[in-house]
């Protein structure tokens, strides 16, 4: 019996140590749709992803403002295969703005503006990354932009 409640109470404290271990997580891929040539529609950010770090931001209340937009960052993408226009919201304030795509997978932002006035982190890291876009994949539901040759990215989901 004595042997039983050691074993119980090791197999016990094995598996809180392996529940309670947090395990790193790997920034998610997404399926790159080759059949839609477009970015156009309207996408949410949902985090800021660096991939040499295996490193995500994502939002919350110390990174934002949930007064204001709820907090979020939305972009809307017209474009006519190969130039379209941005306008959109860093949650306080509207911006605007053109881009060109090019096969395969290549974007340039070609300006970006918009009222840059007292706004969150969340925002500012908007602000600081879109420009430098460079390549994207996309599917129906997601849509990735990268900058610093991939290694890092902007994750937005269609709403």
């Amino acid at each position: 019996m004595k042997d039983f409640k050691l074993s119980f109470i090791s197999m016990v404290t094995m598996l809180i140590l392996i529940c309670g271990c947090e395990k790193e997580k790997s920034i998610q891929a997404i399926h790159d749709d080759k059949d839609i040539a477009t970015i156009a529609g309207t996408w949410i950010v949902v985090s800021y992803d660096d991939f040499v770090n295996n490193t995500q931001i994502t939002k919350d209340t110390n990174n934002t403002w949930p007064q204001f937009n709820n907090g979020d960052v939305i972009m809307t993408f017209r474009d006519t295969l190969g130039t379209g226009l941005i306008s959109g919201i860093t949650v306080t304030n509207g911006v605007g703005g053109t881009y060109t795509i090019s096969a395969p997978r290549k974007i340039d932002i070609v300006n970006f503006e918009g009222d840059y006035i007292d706004h969150p982190e969340w925002a500012d890291l908007f602000w600081e990354t879109f420009r430098k876009a460079e390549e994207f994949s996309v599917n129906k539901t997601q849509l990735r932009i990268f900058y610093n040759a991939k290694k890092n990215s902007i994750y937005f989901e269609k709403i």
